[in-house]
């Protein structure tokens, strides 16, 4: 029990009061694909998947330097210990290939 509660810790989905956007909460980017509910991204009519609402990276603690999201290197700050992602479009990318699969054409 306390495994699957932890599975479902690490990749949540909250709602934010103050806007009404979605909020998504990922360790990784790649679990960010793999596992955020498919309501996470939407596809365009072009075949890119954008991000719905924002997608918050990290759990706080790690002192990442730099990420890899879509093929894009993103720096942190110093003291910065998650990254925020949103309004990210994506086209003809791994991302888009495993969303593809999970989330329909």
């Amino acid at each position: 029990m306390k495994a699957s509660m932890l599975a479902l810790l690490g990749c949540a989905l909250v709602a934010s009061a103050a806007s009404g956007t979605p909020s998504y909460y990922a360790k990784t980017w790649r679990q960010a694909i793999e596992s955020l509910p498919c309501t996470a991204f939407k596809k365009n009519a072009d075949g890119s998947w954008i991000t719905s609402g924002t997608i918050i990276l990290g759990d706080g603690s790690i002192g990442w330097k730099q990420i890899s999201v879509s093929n894009q290197l993103h720096a942190f700050t110093p003291d910065e210990t998650d990254k925020t992602i949103s309004d990210l479009t994506m086209k003809n990318t791994d991302e888009t290939r495993v969303l593809d699969k999970r989330c329909g054409h």
